[in-house]
């Protein structure tokens, strides 16, 4: 299929997602049960740059999954201490102590 942005033209082929019917009526399934045999259509893995910044449109690469672990951890931390500094403040000034 040939596309044209901003006066750029391209060829562009959708992929095929192939599945097979089911045998059992699909109302008797659950939604997410339906079309179990149906195959992802995942983008090919591209470097780009988008103002000097380099990135990748692969959101599952090894490299990505190790920084989103340890982000979570490290944010996941960040909450909790936030979370008792929060109570620690409110067991303060209930009791009469003034912060330093």
């Amino acid at each position: 299929m040939k596309l044209n942005y901003r006066g750029v033209q391209y060829e562009y082929n959708p992929p095929t997602v192939e599945f097979s019917p089911l045998d059992i009526n699909s109302q008797e399934l659950d939604w997410r049960f339906r079309n179990q045999n149906t195959s992802v259509a995942h983008q090919p893995n591209v470097n780009l740059t988008w103002r000097g910044v380099k990135y990748d449109n692969n959101p599952t690469s090894e490299g990505n999954i190790k920084q989103k672990s340890r982000w979570l951890m490290l944010r996941r931390q960040q909450k909790q201490c936030d979370r008792a500094e929060s109570m620690h403040i409110r067991l303060a000034n209930e009791i009469g102590l003034t912060q330093a």
